[in-house]
């Protein structure tokens, strides 16, 4: 099944994201994720990003442009990465460390056309971790309550 756009002018053409559940995210969070991180992200999911990116060996957590002011205060060191969303995807979009991209923690609108740019210029799966449906991603968690959301994504990282 498709996911809605949240935005009505959000028109992604003929290739849509598939609806995001419990058991892909268990499937795709074996394989080398990589998690963007950015500023709008809520500090105790940040928290919870953290740890589950400690935990395991496959994922890691950047903050991409003022997130990583988030990851710096949770990890207590320098970020990988201080530039902006864009320019980090043009950068590893052919890194073959990064199978599976988690993006989180961005306006709408940004994370709109990252999900674009990886559809038409990467083979990455990309997967949106907002509660505001984008069918731009491979893979997107649907429009949503915060309370619906926020259990959705607990779920996801208990996994």
């Amino acid at each position: 099944m498709s996911v809605e756009a949240w935005n009505l002018g959000n028109v992604p053409g003929s290739k849509r994201a598939r609806q995001l559940n419990e058991k892909i995210a268990a499937a795709l969070l074996k394989k080398k994720c990589l998690v963007l991180m950015g500023a709008h992200t809520d500090p105790d999911l940040a928290g919870k990003l953290a740890k589950t990116a400690v935990k395991r060996k496959n994922m890691r957590l950047i903050g991409v442009g003022s997130g990583y002011k988030l990851l710096k205060n949770l990890t207590k060191k320098e970020p990988e990465y201080t530039t902006n969303l864009y320019a980090y995807l043009s950068r590893f979009k052919d890194d073959d460390e990064v199978e599976v991209v988690f993006i989180i923690g961005f306006p709408y609108y940004m994370k709109s056309a990252a999900f674009s740019h990886l559809k038409h210029f990467s083979k990455k799966i990309s997967v949106n971790l907002s509660r505001f449906g984008q069918p731009n991603a491979t893979y997107s968690l649907a429009n949503m309550s915060e309370k619906s959301w926020k259990k959705m994504i607990d779920t996801i990282l208990e996994g």
